[in-house]
């Protein structure tokens, strides 16, 4: 494909590299032009040297290299895509399970005359994501008159909790789960650009616009697009 023939000349192959290398624009005269040679020399060494059968093969074998690259960008990008995807959502439900789990006296300490709020730096990270807003109030003099602590809803976080886990209600078969999780990743993939990416890496072009409208032919005819 790429290899000089053992009868052809280092002129004549790198003519045929010339041809070759025109693709889509592949024709004697061009190749001609494009190494300084005349039409008629080329055309005899494109018959004597076999050049059709030749770029035939190396376009087979660049169409599968394409091809091969195309594949393992889609395995790439889809890993990534349901990666982020996983992590956001298991970031969700540690957030979720600190705030249905943690207990108040994680963060504070109280007794019939005071609040103590507990140390930031000695408070567990999953307590922390529980705490909602703390308010320390003081008089003109700097003196503190009044503390508080409000905690994030441990209802709310419960029932994300037990919807998420199927705890009530019929659960998902596995691949309900797993069609619902590929078109969530569909979806971030599609927001963020990575679709579109990847479509043009395949096929050169950006994807269509999402507001075109596409007709259903009928059978035997082709697609049509209109604005």
């Amino acid at each position: 494909m790429n290899d000089k023939l053992p009868q052809e000349s280092a002129q004549a192959h790198h003519a045929f590299i010339c041809y070759r290398d025109l693709r889509v624009d592949r024709s004697i005269p061009k190749a001609a032009a494009r190494c300084s040679k005349s039409h008629s020399l080329l055309k005899r060494w494109s018959a004597r040297h076999h050049w059709q059968a030749r770029v035939r093969a190396w376009d087979a074998e660049q169409n599968r290299l394409r091809d091969e690259a195309a594949k393992q960008a889609l395995v790439e990008v889809t890993t990534e895509a349901v990666r982020q995807y996983e992590l956001s959502a298991q970031r969700t439900l540690r957030e979720m399970s600190a705030v249905a789990f943690t207990r108040l006296d994680q963060v504070a300490e109280w007794n019939d005359d005071d609040v103590i709020l507990k140390d930031s730096k000695n408070v567990p990270t999953e307590a922390l994501a529980a705490v909602k807003k703390i308010s320390i109030r003081k008089d003109k003099s700097g003196n503190v008159v009044q503390k508080s602590i409000e905690m994030h809803d441990k209802l709310e976080a419960g029932a994300y909790l037990g919807k998420n886990q199927r705890l009530w209600g019929e659960k998902d078969t596995e691949s309900e789960v797993a069609q619902r999780n590929n078109f969530l990743v569909f979806i971030q993939m599609a927001k963020s650009g990575q679709l579109n990416d990847l479509v043009k890496r395949i096929t050169g072009e950006d994807m269509p616009d999402p507001e075109e409208v596409v007709e259903l032919p009928s059978a035997g005819e082709p697609f049509q697009s209109r604005d």
